[in-house]
């Protein structure tokens, strides 16, 4: 998740969050944002590198919900539906794909407006996350991801509690979803690569260089936390 209005205002935020190459396709960004004008300028920039911008309207980090990200979205389906619109606007290429990715209200019928707004604006799919901002190891409400979908005409994908591929086979099924999406490092282990083990022998030989002068707050573990951050995120 990139915050849109650092990656627009700067170069160096820009360098720093979002690196590509010719063979990584199809290729989503997926960006924070609360601002229509800045988001559809950060889709601007990636539209040549990327197949299409994702907008996070599903984080329930306290940080990103007190700047006005992530998940409190859901409770401004006018502001999704502009985001989506000015996106569509600005960006020429028909083919560039905007979907949205959210958690679900109390209130069904809430969920399902927003998704109906969304699709009315031109997104183009929505990623579920089957729970509220207020859960989180509670039950995945697979049966409200199912009303969303056969509340719209879009795909719709699944999110929640799905860590292999029988899972994800097993929630298709009860959803009746187009896909179903596990958190990346649940690919990463059910490929079979050795990626998660040699990222932690590389974590551990490690060693940053700061000048003389600087020493970085939090030390070691904070070393330790952006760099998985950045492997798994």
């Amino acid at each position: 998740m990139i915050i849109a209005a650092d990656f627009v205002r700067s170069v160096k935020a820009r360098d720093s969050e979002f690196t590509t190459n010719q063979g990584d396709c199809p290729l989503i960004v997926q960006f924070a944002a609360n601002d229509a004008r800045l988001l559809s300028d950060a889709a601007q920039i990636v539209c040549p590198y990327a197949s299409g911008i994702d907008i996070n309207c599903g984080c329930p980090q306290r940080w990103a919900m007190a700047e006005g990200y992530g998940a409190c979205l859901i409770n401004k389906p006018e502001l999704i539906q502009d985001m989506v619109k000015q996106v569509r606007n600005q960006v020429e290429n028909p083919r560039f794909s905007v979907s949205i990715k959210i958690r679900i209200h109390d209130d069904l019928r809430r969920t399902v407006d927003l998704c109906q707004k969304a699709e009315a604006a031109g997104v183009s799919w929505v990623t579920v996350h089957g729970r509220t901002t207020e859960e989180r190891h509670q039950p995945v409400h697979y049966d409200a991801i199912r009303m969303i979908k056969e509340s719209v005409s879009i795909p719709v994908v699944a999110n929640g509690d799905i860590r292999n591929l029988k899972e994800a086979e097993n929630v298709w099924q009860m959803t009746g979803t187009d896909a179903a999406q596990p958190p990346l490092v649940a690919v990463i282990a059910s490929t079979g690569t050795v990626t998660p083990s040699a990222a932690v022998f590389l974590l551990l030989s490690l060693k940053p260089v700061f000048p003389e002068n600087v020493k970085p707050i939090g030390g070691s573990q904070a070393l330790l936390q952006l760099y998985r951050h950045h492997s798994y995120s």
